[in-house]
């Protein structure tokens, strides 16, 4: 009931978050909207004190039920504080592209005379606008808009990979928790088995050879059982980073599922691409420079057009001007170079972007199956193989047909297949949510550093 409750609460906060955390939209809202839409996930940018402090409501709502991978993505979403520093890229690039669409304020010169040998005062002013600026106004709105488009694209990829990482970081700890209990377990062994040679060889009943070899194999076992525990703080302190929290009170269950029947990621290269922020931010700079080339091809660089304003002896003169660069030696041909240049540049990042993708995509699947196959072959054959090992070396030596050896070596052998599954149920989860990042359109680049956060494998 008491979980329950705090479910409801933390709903209706993260709700409230939505709607209030962002009075100004600046841009944010179609990050939000396609971030809900890819992933189904809620995101706020924070700004504010009641903002930050319903967010903090809400983590420690969901910190004191027992974690799961979803509440610790939902966590991470809201109060990874990085995360928070990336949205401020969205409110940058819509400014200026609002800026960008902005004509520029015109100049007001005012200059005052003084006659020296007497006479009245002689006033001059002139307001200048610069005319090239206002015909080319259009051109520069559409690359600030495409620019600022390909910001929101990016900082949505950024959103996705925040969320797969909390997954696998949440699946990292989970294994490393499991891995370290089941390493405490085979040193209980180990110690069995040196108490009973140290037992056995002082009765005299063993050789010397098998004193040290169970005496070495606890060295083994106390070491093993301390790089796990090491494991463990390491894979936690990973996914408070990832939560951005500051403690390490909260509690999760360390019983990690088995994959589901079907990944559901048919097509997977396909949707991949189809999907891919990478290759539509991409395709947003192309469009940039395109507009920006034109720009850059423009003879003329600058222009004024101005009005004067000039009382002379008490009589005003009022009258147009006009200031034009002559192109006499600055032809614009570098400027065009430039900008041809860094269109085929990014043309060539957007098809390297396409190929990326692809590639991640293979590779990916690839994974998820070889990850699948690791999982069954792990459950449906060693599990059993192990269990049917040690209840018959069980009953072996209860029928006093096998000494105590054999019983701890195959309880040690049993634990020790437990912990490769627990492995392999790890890499299948991590598989699948790389796998789920990139149908989602997540950039291809940011597989490799989510994958390389899982821990406590075996």
């Amino acid at each position: 009931m008491h979980t329950m409750i705090r479910t409801a609460i933390s709903m209706i906060l993260l709700g409230l978050l939505a709607a209030c955390a962002m009075p100004q939209d600046q841009g944010f809202a179609p990050v939000a909207r396609d971030v809900k839409a890819r992933s189904g996930h809620d995101v706020a940018w924070l700004r504010g004190e009641e903002a930050r402090q319903m967010a903090d409501d809400l983590t420690g709502s969901l910190l004191a039920e027992t974690l799961t991978a979803e509440t610790a993505t939902r966590i991470a979403l809201v109060n990874n504080r990085d995360l928070q520093a990336t949205f401020a890229q969205v409110g940058i690039a819509t400014a200026d592209a609002v800026q960008a669409a902005t004509p520029r304020n015109p100049v007001l010169d005012a200059a005052m005379k003084l006659p020296t040998e007497g006479g009245g005062v002689n006033l001059d002013f002139g307001v200048a606008f610069e005319f090239i600026d206002l015909l080319f106004l259009p051109a520069r709105r559409r690359a600030a808009e495409a620019e600022a488009e390909a910001t929101r694209l990016r900082v949505t990829a950024e959103v996705l990979a925040l969320a797969a990482r909390a997954r696998n970081s949440f699946v990292a700890a989970q294994a490393a928790t499991r891995d370290a209990a089941l390493t405490a377990e085979a040193l209980i062994v180990a110690q069995a088995e040196a108490d009973a040679a140290k037992i056995l060889r002082d009765a005299g009943n063993i050789p010397a050879g098998r004193l040290a070899a169970a005496a070495e194999r606890l060295v083994q076992a106390r070491l093993a059982a301390s790089d796990a525990q090491g494991r463990r703080i390491a894979a936690r302190e990973r996914l408070n980073l990832v939560m951005g929290v500051r403690d390490d009170t909260w509690r999760l269950d360390d019983a990690i599922p088995s994959p589901p029947a079907d990944d559901g990621l048919d097509g997977l290269e396909r949707r991949a691409l189809d999907a891919s922020l990478d290759v539509a931010a991409a395709r947003q700079d192309l469009v940039a420079l395109g507009e920006r080339n034109g720009l850059a091809r423009r003879l003329i660089a600058d222009g004024e057009i101005s009005g004067l304003a000039e009382r002379n002896e008490g009589a005003w003169e009022v009258g147009p001007s006009i200031a034009v660069p002559l192109p006499l030696f600055d032809l614009g041909g570098a400027r065009s170079a430039r900008a041809k240049a860094q269109v085929q540049q990014a043309e060539d990042r957007h098809a390297a972007a396409q190929v990326r993708v692809l590639s991640a995509a293979r590779a990916a699947r690839a994974g998820l199956e070889r990850a699948r196959a690791d999982v069954a072959a792990s459950r449906d054959q060693a599990l059993p193989a192990g269990r049917e090992a040690l209840r018959q070396a069980t009953l072996d030596y209860n029928a006093m047909q096998t000494g105590v050896f054999d019983l701890l070596d195959a309880r040690a052998a049993a634990i020790d297949t437990e912990r490769r599954h627990v492995a392999a149920l790890a890499a299948y989860w991590t598989a699948r949510a790389n796998a789920e990042l990139l149908a989602q359109g997540g950039v291809a680049g940011a597989v490799a550093s989510v994958a390389s956060e899982t821990a406590g494998e075996h």
